[in-house]
């Protein structure tokens, strides 16, 4: 999910007139979309959820099945949120969104939350997993450039390489006319040591970040949304584990008292 608080920073740069493209936005897609490209069934309501949106602009349609039948910079403005980590390819895919975009966010979990084995709030059949079991890449951002690391195993038979002080969740990624991405191969050899030095970063980042917030690190965007990463703040949370397990727990007692 993205922010409530992002999300209303790039409407602001969109009007009645801008063609907005939702990338994998079948579910929980962005308020102010008029086109939605995904491979699941449309919502029966979307229309009336989404107030620039008509339902012949729902395309169901497999993402990977490219070229996608717009014209070039077609749209003003694209999103692809959580979409890219499950993906075979996200290199093809970010080609797509270049070619029919001016512009767009992207958003993916940040690598942190992939080596996590306590995210809070998800079904039992997910305890203690690390990171979520259907994403296969960790995504990065190195300067202006997305960056694809394929998830291995090696988390699993190294405790010691897990993070639970995650403090971003969602990385952000806006870009204007052009954007840059590539795969980042790690070799067997050398994955625990990347997963050390990765670890190593995210916890000196976390501990600057709780007396004042690095947006650098899990944040990127160009001169024309630059305003972005003065108000970012919002992404950065505390982890506390415990308050949060304590506080879903009161939340479901209250809601079965209540019923």
């Amino acid at each position: 999910m993205i922010h409530n608080k992002t999300q209303q920073f790039f409407q602001s740069f969109l009007n009645e007139n801008s063609k907005v493209l939702d990338v994998g936005g079948g579910i929980n897609s962005f308020k102010g979309s008029t086109h939605i490209l995904d491979l699941v069934e449309p919502d029966k309501n979307l229309s009336n959820k989404l107030p620039n949106f008509k339902k012949e602009n729902y395309l169901k349609h497999d993402i990977l099945n490219i070229p996608w039948p717009y014209e070039d910079k077609f749209f003003d403005f694209s999103i692809c949120s959580q979409t890219l980590e499950d993906l075979r390819d996200p290199i093809i895919v970010c080609k797509e969104l270049k070619r029919v975009s001016k512009a767009g966010f992207i958003s993916c979990p940040t690598r942190a939350q992939e080596s996590n084995n306590k995210i809070f709030n998800r079904s039992k059949i997910e305890k203690n997993l690390i990171g979520y079991y259907h994403h296969r890449w960790f995504v990065e951002i190195d300067e202006d450039c997305l960056v694809f690391i394929h998830k291995n195993d090696i988390l699993y038979n190294n405790p010691n390489l897990t993070i639970n002080k995650v403090g971003q969740k969602n990385l952000n990624f806006f870009w204007s006319e052009n954007f840059n991405f590539k795969e980042k191969l790690i070799s067997k050899e050398n994955s625990i040591e990347d997963c050390l030095v990765f670890k190593t970063e995210h916890e000196k980042w976390y501990r600057r970040s709780k007396k004042n917030y690095d947006y650098t690190r899990y944040n990127y965007a160009p001169h024309r949304f630059s305003e972005f990463l003065k108000n970012c703040s919002h992404e950065f949370e505390l982890s506390n584990n415990l308050k949060n397990s304590l506080k879903h727990h009161v939340k479901n007692f209250l809601d079965k008292f209540i019923k």
